[in-house]
């Protein structure tokens, strides 16, 4: 029978634990060691994609241009004057009248003049009568060589008198130089008019001039009867035009020569005052590589742009060359074909490992818009970055 003495329990366990107190020792000096826990594996990093978009670029025509800030004016600006004193009797114009060359516009009363007409008549026989007598004299010995030169020089005078009086009644109706609108209004029917006063201003608009300045650099580019487009901003429309003629004469102030464009106008669809671009061709490029402008990044040493190849995007620093619109051309750094970033290019470094969200073909169809591409219609929110819209 097993005993249950408890005292007799508690003696046993003390003596265990003793004896195994007592093996440690011997178990460490034999090398038994209790089994190592071993360490967990790290995980291997996760390479993380940049989200870009890119546009694959192609050699197109292009034509380089310069734009040059300028004014419509009318081809010509007369203003009639009278040219005979008087009242003015009648008009023949009213402000925004057309009027054509040789029509009569004004009528001067000529009463003053053929009043003096009649007196220099009477006056002019009076001096043929004094040198008659003076020459009747002269064969008596009584006259003087001076006398008959004097008397002769009166009847000169007054021939003189009756030759103007008689062409100033001649130009008592005034009329058109040319034909035009009338502009401006200076005298109306009733009022007095002296020689030289201004009756009436006519535009001739039927072509009209645009004055731009021409920079000195760009000279070789413009010629006298050369083609260019004229962009009028108020009503955004396009007009083949050429070139009249180049100053002589430089702006020293910004260093630009006039450039006169000629401009049909038969429609008078333009107006003389409005803002007009004239859009000047520099030059030709029969294969161009163009970029959007927001592409190109500027760095410490020079403009760049990132190039995607495979999942990788290499910086590659580019020349560029003119622009039109949004888009600039590139000169050396870049060969048709390759995938330029477009949206996330100024996070990237060189030979970040990309991912692709969406390729587009650049720039044909855009530069053929007008040569320049159209702006974009506003979305209907607001755009988000590349890679909140991948993760989306």
């Amino acid at each position: 029978m097993r005993s249950t003495d408890p005292l007799r329990s508690s003696s046993l366990l003390r003596r265990a634990g003793a004896v195994a107190l007592a093996a440690l020792p011997l178990l460490s000096a034999l090398g038994c060691k209790p089994p190592e826990e071993k360490p967990a594996q790290a995980e291997a990093p996760v390479k993380r994609a940049s989200r870009v978009e890119v546009a694959r670029i192609s050699a197109v025509p292009f034509d380089a241009a310069i734009t040059l800030v300028g004014q419509t004016e009318a081809n010509e600006k007369i203003t009639v004057a009278a040219e005979a004193p008087g009242r003015v009797t009648a008009v023949n114009y009213d402000e925004g009248q057309t009027v054509t060359q040789g029509q009569w516009l004004a009528r001067v009363d000529a009463s003053v003049d053929r009043t003096r007409l009649g007196q220099l008549q009477v006056g002019l026989e009076q001096a043929r009568r004094d040198l008659a007598r003076l020459k009747e004299l002269k064969g008596k010995g009584l006259a003087t060589d001076a006398q008959i030169e004097q008397a002769q020089l009166g009847v000169d005078n007054a021939e003189y008198n009756i030759r103007v009086t008689r062409s100033g009644l001649g130009k008592t109706t005034v009329n058109a130089p040319i034909s035009g609108i009338v502009e401006t209004v200076h005298t109306e029917a009733g009022e007095y008019a002296n020689p030289g006063a201004p009756l009436v201003t006519i535009l001739d608009w039927d072509t009209l001039l645009v004055t731009a300045g021409l920079p000195e650099s760009d000279l070789p580019y413009a010629a006298p009867g050369k083609q260019v487009k004229v962009h009028i901003t108020a009503l955004n429309i396009d007009v083949d035009a050429k070139i009249r003629r180049i100053g002589v004469q430089a702006n020293t102030a910004n260093r630009t020569f006039p450039l006169i464009i000629e401009v049909p106008n038969a429609d008078h669809k333009l107006r003389p005052g409005m803002r007009a671009d004239v859009i000047l061709q520099t030059e030709r490029y029969e294969a161009g590589l163009m970029v959007p402008r927001d592409a190109v990044i500027e760095t410490v040493d020079g403009r760049a742009v990132f190039v995607v190849e495979g999942d990788t995007a290499h910086r590659r620093f580019v020349e560029i060359g003119p622009g039109k619109g949004a888009y600039v051309l590139i000169t050396r750094g870049v060969e048709a074909g390759q995938q330029v970033v477009t949206v996330g290019q100024r996070l990237l470094s060189d030979n970040e490992h990309v991912q692709i969200l969406k390729t587009s073909e650049c720039c044909q169809q855009q530069l053929a818009l007008h040569g320049a591409p159209a702006p974009a219609a506003a979305p209907a929110e607001a755009p988000r970055e590349p890679e909140e819209a991948a993760a989306k």
